[in-house]
């Protein structure tokens, strides 16, 4: 099973196994300068191991302060230093080259961007070339030993970018699974949440959800396939009026709702757009041959804070009193809000009461294999029949006592769901999850119990 929380990436451990590792390196670094400034003392290798030490100085600085560090320098620096213990022990400046051959590259693969780091290799590459025909000259004994150098070089070179590639994908693919929508392929709401933090500042950021009507009769009609294809569709239409715009960001929050981000919009640049796109969404959508009415409804908010909140009342605004789309009016927040935030509060406690919290699952495709790797873990409460996605509960949830049960129903209704299947899933967990004792009892008590 993975867990994945997008507020916190690294390990919760990361502190800790920090704490220890500098450790480990002030005992290595110890030992190496007593080793080589008192028991072996060599000129040319004091320069060198020097050299070594101030490189090695400078990723533990990077390690300490930069709080993304990732774990490539860990093991970067656990190598380079393993290499500084072994380099005094080497008889002959031989062994002592060859060690520098494989570590080199090794560390400009993980201390550089990846095109600075293969830069910066073949420039190293050429230098050594150079240095070693200067030093021993071309002769029939110089030469297999250059050729040895080079090669040794360009192979350690290779798997040093090799594992870097390697773990920048790995890292692209977390990232896409935590803020990437798998369906349309748009950012999702882990995203906008995100986005719309680091929006805070810009006072007139505008935000709209827009939502398909009555996308549920469309897919329970035509079926799952065709109802994908609508939504592709709409998001398709989204685009197409977006690139109009200079600065612009579509996300899908989930089945059929999408967001937008205008940055710095007035009205008049929301009207704009969400009339070209309401104008262009009463052509008729054709997917494999059933021709498809789809008409939306769309919440505007524009402001710095509380978007998300703002445009869903506008959008249930809109949806109430039948129009295609509302403004957020901030004179009419405090009576409507609170009269909305209650009727939620008494359906989230219905529905708890009745066990209608409930997960949805979500299939995560490999596109080379075609097949289903895992399920991305939902949740949905229902209410006389409807469902209701979380961007109208969750966050109101977490302001009341409701939301730790809410998180602990799904775990147990996931475990359950996927007990005696080969499939894994992911669960959405955030700093409250992670610090609540019961949640994290029942996690655990899941877990140990082998229901996966």
């Amino acid at each position: 099973m993975q867990i994945m929380n997008d507020k916190y990436q690294l390990s919760s451990n990361q502190l800790k196994n920090r704490t220890v590792f500098i450790i480990t390196v002030i005992v290595i670094l110890s030992f190496f300068i007593f080793f080589n400034f008192i028991v072996r003392y060599n000129s040319i290798r004091l320069l060198s191991n020097f050299l070594l030490t101030a490189v090695a100085l400078f990723e533990l600085l990077y390690l300490i302060f930069n709080k993304k560090a990732f774990y490539s320098h860990h093991l970067g620096i656990g190598v380079f230093f393993l290499a500084l213990v072994l380099l005094p022990i080497f008889e002959n400046d031989h062994g002592q080259r060859q060690a520098w051959l494989i570590l080199i590259p090794f560390i400009l693969a993980n201390t550089q961007n990846i095109n600075i780091a293969k830069r910066f290799i073949f420039i190293c590459g050429i230098f050594i070339l150079i240095v070693n025909i200067l030093h021993f000259g071309i002769n029939s004994t110089a030469t297999p030993f250059i050729i040895e150098q080079i090669s040794l070089f360009i192979l350690a070179s290779l798997i040093s970018l090799f594992y870097k590639k390697t773990q920048i994908k790995y890292e692209t693919t977390l990232t896409n699974q935590i803020y990437i929508d798998n369906l349309t392929g748009f950012p999702n709401r882990n995203k906008l949440i995100k986005d719309l933090k680091e929006l805070s500042s810009t006072a007139n950021t505008a935000l709209m959800i827009i939502d398909i009507d009555e996308f549920k009769e469309i897919n329970n009609l035509y079926g799952a396939r065709i109802g994908d294809a609508v939504i592709i569709h709409f998001g398709k239409i989204l685009s197409d009026v977006a690139a109009a715009f200079t600065e612009n960001q579509i996300y899908r929050l989930h089945s059929d709702e999408y967001a937008v981000i205008l940055p710095d919009a007035s009205h008049t640049d929301c009207d704009i757009f969400i009339r070209e796109f309401l104008d262009s969404t009463r052509k008729n959508c054709i997917v494999d041959g059933h021709e498809i009415s789809v008409t939306a409804t769309a919440g505007i908010a524009i402001g710095c804070c509380q978007l998300i909140e703002n445009a869903d009342i506008a959008f249930q605004k809109a949806r109430k009193e039948n129009k295609s789309f509302e403004y957020f009016d901030p004179g009419l927040k405090t009576t409507e809000l609170y009269s909305r935030n209650q009727a939620t509060l008494l359906k989230i406690r219905k529905a708890l009461n009745t066990d209608n919290i409930i997960p949805y699952f979500q299939p995560i495709y490999d596109l080379r294999t075609h097949q289903i790797t895992k399920y991305e873990t939902l949740v949905r409460m229902i209410n006389n029949n409807n469902v209701i996605s979380p961007i109208s509960f969750l966050e109101l949830s977490k302001r009341s006592k409701s939301y730790p049960q809410i998180t602990q129903r799904m775990i147990v209704k996931s475990f359950e769901k996927f007990a005696d299947t080969d499939y894994s899933f992911t669960l959405n967990l955030c700093s409250k999850d992670i610090y609540n004792h019961r949640t994290k009892e029942i996690l655990y008590s899941e877990l140990s119990n082998g229901h996966l």
